[in-house]
This record gives C-alpha cells, structure tokens and sequence, in this order.
C-alpha cells in the first residue's frame, strides 16, 4: 500500500521537484503582486489542503512549511470537504486543513463556506439539505465551526443566489454581531491530529483508501466523539510553539526519521499518550481510547458534533430532543444562537431543547 523509499526513489524524488516547482511558482506570483501594490495588501492563496486529498501526492501541497514561511504569504484558503460524510447534516464538518499551522505563525486560515441550499440550480451537486430550515442549520453550523476554530471565512455561491431569500438575510444579521464580540478564539482542546506531508510521498496511487481512511477518516470519526481537537504538522509539533495535549494522534506517519522518532520519545517521556492509527478508528474506538486517557467528554450522543474554545461551545445535531453539554469547567453560559437568551450565571452543564424538530445548530458563549 505504500512506496519503497528505495526501489521507488525515482518516483519519490520527482513528486519532491514537481511540489518544489508548484511553490516556487506560487512565490513568484505573490512576490510580483506584494511588489506591484507596495506591500498594502494581504495576499494569500488556496493552498495547504492535508484533509480529503485522496489522489496521488502531485495533488497535495507537499511544501506547505516553506509557504507557510514565507513573508510573501498572510493567509491560506480552503473550501471543506466535499464528501457527504462530512457536509451532511449532522456530521462533523471540518477544515481541511492542519490549522495550527496558520495560527502558531500568527497568519489566518479562511474557509470558503460554499455549502449549497434548496436555491442551488444544480440538483444533486453536493446537495445536502432539503428545506429551508436545513439550508439554516447548515449555513450556521460553516459559522459556528469556524468560529470556534478562529477562522475567517466567507460565504460563497458560485454566482447562483444560492441565499436570496428573506431567511438567510434574518441568518445573516443573527451572526454578524456574534462574530465581532468573540474576539478571544483561543483553542481548548485536548486532542491533536497531527499530519505528516513528507509521508504523504510514499503514498501509492493506488493506496488512496488507505491514506483517506487514516487522514479524513479519522477527523469524520472524531467529529462524533464528542470532544473537539486541532490539527498540526509533524513540523509544527517540532516547533515547540503548540500548546500542550493530552493525546497526539499521529494519523499518516509513514515515513520515519529520527527527528520524528526523538520527537515520539519526548511526547511519551513527558507523560503524553502518543497514538498511531495502524488501522482506521471508529467513533466508538476514539470515544472509548480518549475517555480512557482523560480527556473531558463534552457530550455523549454520537450523532451530535461539538465545536468549542475558551469562548464558546457549539452543537450540531440532527437529531431532535433534549441535549446536553458537559463544560470541562463552571461558567456563565448565555445562548447566542438561534437566539440570545441567559441559561445559567454559573453552571458546568448546559441542557436544552434545540428550536425546530429535525436539523440544527445553537451556539453558547461561556464566561
């Protein structure tokens, strides 16, 4: 299922030039265009996709550090995910990208939020929701997640007005205001996937199930273990600029080297759990493996999806009836969305009712 870095060397070392030659192309762009405005714009690109890129590597964005890196680069955008394991309602939509790659060099990942709606003129094209109630619920559910992952993010249509009706506007004028009073999007997670680009080079063409399962599988069966986690580079970790975890999940690390191997010996001396998904995990697996180690379990019903930071929680469901949030720690809560209305001046569990009978999203801030 995977390259020999030795009898496939030749293959190897062309897919490393042909990344070399796609980010020495994008520098010289952005270099050009930083030149033409006199250094006045942010500039930034759609590059550093990890997640849902189950072709052979020349797809991927192999050289990303060294974007990343550059002064010629102030953000990153990317769509989600197109699969319906994660667009569908009720799933655990996620970037896809490494995030803490932007954050920890003080840039910004935007997500382009192009989920389409019943105003969509292309039936069946990525066509997840069937009313308009669920058009909402989805198009609040691409803000709330990027909320709590402290993104930027646009919604885009395609030219199709795909949200020219009364409802998305009443949306709209519901999160504008939510989204210029959380202004601390510190991240709160205890869990980490961590990616590795240079593995992704002895990734076969024809083991795309096998690199999807452990890379875009794992963050579909996470979304369902009631906990929210970030995501990193292998040379992020290596950084020292992370905060701590709990649990390090290494999803692709194929090639080994000894940086990497010391790096696994200092996370485990230091008391984390390191984990290296063999195999694909199930949602009832990473439940299971994440309670065992400590990690605080924000909610227990699968078929919902937590987002959270320091600031706020958010749960997607679609299922109907009574939830409830366990806060890892005691704080004022006030709902946010679909409306604002005080809960508790100090509470470490958030119960509720989510408005409506099928798919939906609410949103709380926690002081």
């Amino acid at each position: 299922m995977l390259r020999d870095p030795v009898k496939d060397r030749p293959t190897i070392d062309y897919l490393r030039c042909h990344s070399e030659q796609v980010r020495d192309c994008l520098f010289a762009f952005n270099r050009a265009a930083k030149e033409a405005c006199g250094g006045r714009a942010l500039l930034g690109n759609y590059c550093g996709y990890f997640f849902e890129m189950p072709f052979p590597a020349e797809g991927w964005h192999l050289e990303n550090e060294a974007i990343l890196d550059s002064p010629y680069v102030d953000f990153q955008v990317s769509p989600f995910p197109y699969q319906t394991v994660a667009r569908g309602g009720g799933n655990g939509q996620y970037a896809r990208r490494l995030l803490e790659a932007t954050r920890r060099r003080g840039k910004l990942a935007l997500m382009e939020a192009d989920t389409r709606t019943t105003l969509t003129v292309s039936p069946g094209c990525h066509l997840h929701s069937k009313s308009r109630a669920e058009d909402i619920a989805l198009l609040a559910r691409d803000f709330a997640s990027t909320l709590c992952w402290g993104c930027g993010f646009w919604y885009y249509d395609f030219g199709q007005g795909w949200y020219d009706a009364p409802e998305f506007n009443e949306l709209f004028g519901k999160i504008f205001p939510i989204r210029r009073e959380i202004t601390d999007c510190r991240s709160i997670a205890e869990v980490l996937v961590v990616g590795d680009y240079e593995s992704v080079l002895l990734t076969n063409a024809g083991s795309s199930r096998f690199n999807d399962e452990r890379t875009s599988g794992l963050v579909q069966a996470l979304g369902h273990t009631g906990v929210p986690f970030d995501s990193a580079s292998v040379v992020d970790l290596a950084s020292g600029k992370l905060k701590d975890y709990k649990v390090y999940i290494f999803c692709n690390l194929h090639w080994m080297t000894p940086e990497k191997e010391r790096l696994l010996t200092d996370l485990r001396a230091k008391g984390n759990v390191v984990v290296l998904p063999e195999s694909p995990f199930t949602e009832a697996e990473l439940r299971k493996l994440l309670a065992a180690h400590g990690v605080h379990i924000w909610d227990d019903d699968p078929r919902d999806v937590i987002y959270a930071n320091v600031s706020c929680v958010a749960l997607h469901s679609a299922v109907p009836g009574e939830k409830t949030i366990r806060l890892p720690r005691r704080a004022k809560v006030t709902m946010l969305y679909p409306e604002r209305r005080e809960m508790s001046a100090d509470t470490d569990r958030i119960v509720f009712t989510p408005l409506g009978d099928g798919l939906s999203t609410t949103l709380f801030r926690t002081e």
